[in-house]
């Protein structure tokens, strides 16, 4: 109870000494009180100058709101605390230590208050001091007119931001002004520059300004402006370079604290030689060479671990850098679609979805139903099942989208009479989606071996329909293309082995009786002219030299050959990695590579009979 009794006389004489603060009186006026209460509480006592420059700050203050006519003004105590809190700031914070030699930089507008020995004032263009708004108001004005009280007090505090900032050094400023813009034009100099300038004699500007139209870019003309250690070191490499003058590189090159960043440069210019003009490809421009990361590969793309699909192997085809970065490094591209840009992917699924659903009402049709009516069942049924929970923009994209795949399905419709009627009897289609190798597909994977070594390949075929012609039953291999499909002369040349694959997988997985033999194979462009066989001469030879092809460009990208090197131009435009490859720098080099072996192929009318193949060694074999 004593101890309460004691805390509540400790609490009332400290309420006594802070209450009566609270009231608006002059800043002397709450600068006193302020001080007499610190001295009541005791505060300061055992060094007597502590809050000494504090109260000396508070009176010069008083002294300036004096002078301006200010100093009866009444302040609440709120606003007192506020600009206290300020001042105690300014006055009590400790000037921390700065490295002798260091440069610290800031803005115009943040340096108040900040003391220098030196201050370097950069960008002295016209507009800088003063600024172009308060000028602005000068130069509108009419002959014969004063200039406003506004416009006045505006040029007047630019003046004080220039000579503040030439106050904040305690023993000298430098000025600088960029003479010309990036283009080589001429600038004017800051007008309080000018100024300055103009207030010197003629002895004394001479003295003190210096005017540079130019250096070289390594200062190889003025080399006693070197002396950070970056510029150094360029510096004595531009000498050693361009001069043949080695003294200075090899000094540098000699200390420790150069010469780590010496080899860095040094491991560059060795980069660059190797990949100049007419060098071979190297690690620089996607052939991995460590042996420990080609093992590593090797591992990861073995038959044990990894099954290829057809587009796995079109992509390497099409650039070994692009694969490099999709399968072995796995990076996720950007997605740069705009919410209103069409998704091409997602479209092409549904196509696909609305034609196996087509062709199977229509081989299941007891009535006398039309293509038309069938095909507007087809796509009713697969866009149903994706309106539900749909927000108003997507149904409005989703209705115009509708549109694009109601005037591509009838013109499927279309295509799919010529196709009829240009078959040798009626193709009947037997399987869609067809897929094997997947965990979710009903069919195993279909192995290529050459010799000792073993191909998993997995894939799903869009359609397999079966045709009878005078040989014998015969099956076709089909591609939807919703885009511009390939050519044959792709499939032709070993750039697109996706077809030409998925017909040996049909011959192996589905009729490895041999009674359907291949027909052809195909795309079929549902805007272009629908279905285009392609009919291979010589199967045989082709199954043989396609399996080579296929180890051959498994064996490069096993063996780390990752290189920079598409097959279409302009592919920066639109690939997905274009932002991690340097394809531009390669194509300079104008550098190339094996591309292995290549298929043989001709385009014919469906149905036409193929020559009977020529007998060849076996030297390849499907399992």
């Amino acid at each position: 109870m004593a101890r309460l009794s004691k805390a509540h006389e400790v609490l009332k004489s400290l309420i006594g000494v802070l209450d009566p603060l609270n009231q608006s009186r002059p800043w002397s006026a709450h600068a006193s009180a302020l001080r007499l209460a610190a001295g009541t509480l005791g505060l300061g006592t055992r060094d007597g100058r502590a809050l000494e420059t504090l109260w000396d700050a508070l009176e010069d203050r008083a002294e300036v709101l004096e002078k301006l006519g200010r100093g009866a003004e009444t302040v609440s105590w709120s606003e007192f605390v506020d600009k206290l809190a300020s001042v105690t700031a300014e006055t009590l914070s400790p000037r921390s230590a700065s490295t002798p030699g260091s440069i610290r930089s800031a803005v115009v507008e943040e340096i108040a208050g900040c003391r220098a020995s030196h201050v370097l004032l950069v960008g002295l263009v016209e507009g800088s001091f003063p600024r172009r708004s308060a000028v602005q108001r000068f130069l509108e004005l009419r002959p014969g007119d004063e200039p406003s009280p506004s416009a006045r007090s505006a040029y007047a505090r630019e003046t004080l931001r220039f000579l503040q900032t030439l106050g904040s050094a305690d023993r000298g400023v430098l000025l600088f002004y960029p003479t010309t813009d990036a283009k080589g034009q001429p600038l004017l100099r800051a007008g309080f520059l000018d100024d300055l300038l103009g207030a010197l004699s003629s002895s004394a500007e001479s003295a003190c300004h210096r005017s540079y139209a130019r250096f070289h870019p390594a200062l190889l003309d003025r080399e006693d402006l070197a002396v950070t250690p970056a510029d150094v070191r360029v510096l004595a490499s531009a000498l050693a370079g361009e001069e043949g003058r080695l003294a200075k590189l090899r000094a540098l090159a000699s200390d420790p604290s150069h010469r780590s960043v010496l080899e860095g440069a040094a491991a560059a210019l060795s980069a660059l030689e190797r990949r100049r003009r007419g060098t071979p490809y190297s690690e620089f421009e996607g052939l991995i060479s460590d042996p420990a990361a080609v093992a590593s590969i090797a591992r990861s793309f073995s038959p044990e671990t990894h099954t290829f699909s057809p587009s796995q192997l079109e992509t390497y085809l099409s650039c070994p850098f692009q694969f490099f970065s999709r399968h072995v490094l796995h990076l996720k591209p950007i997605e740069e679609r705009d919410e209103l840009a069409e998704d091409y992917t997602e479209r092409g699924s549904r196509l696909h979805d609305i034609l196996e659903e087509f062709e199977k009402r229509k081989a299941e049709a007891v009535d006398e139903r039309s293509d038309e009516q069938l095909l507007v069942a087809a796509i009713d049924k697969v866009l149903s099942r994706e309106l539900v929970e749909l927000s108003e923009l997507d149904l409005g994209l989703r209705e115009l989208e509708y549109g694009q795949i109601q005037r591509i399905i009838n013109q499927y419709a279309r295509q799919r009479s010529a196709y009829e009627s240009d078959a040798p009897s009626s193709p009947v289609p037997q399987w869609f989606e067809f897929g094997f190798g997947d965990p979710d597909t009903d069919h195993p994977d279909f192995k290529l071996s050459l010799g000792a070594e073993i191909v998993k390949l997995r894939g799903r075929i869009d359609r397999i329909d079966r045709i009878e012609t005078e040989a014998g039953p015969k099956f076709r291999v089909i591609d939807y293309k919703s885009g511009t499909p390939p050519s044959s002369k792709e499939v032709a040349d070993g750039r697109m082995l996706q077809l030409p694959l998925y017909a040996m997988a049909v011959e192996k997985l589905l009729f490895e009786s041999g009674d359907v033999g291949l027909l052809d194979v195909g795309y079929w462009g549902l805007k272009d002219k629908g279905y285009k066989p392609i009919v291979f001469q010589e199967w045989e030879e082709v199954r043989h030299t396609l399996v080579e092809r296929v180890f051959h460009v498994i064996g490069q990208l096993r063996s780390g050959e990752f290189v920079v090197d598409p097959r279409k131009d302009g592919c920066e435009t639109y690939c997905e990695y274009r932002g991690v490859c340097r394809i531009r720098q390669v194509r300079a080099a104008v550098k190339s590579r094996d591309v292995g072996p290549t298929v043989s192929a001709e385009t014919t009318v469906a149905g036409r009979k193929p020559r009977t193949p020529r007998k060849t060694k076996q030297t390849t074999d499907e399992t």
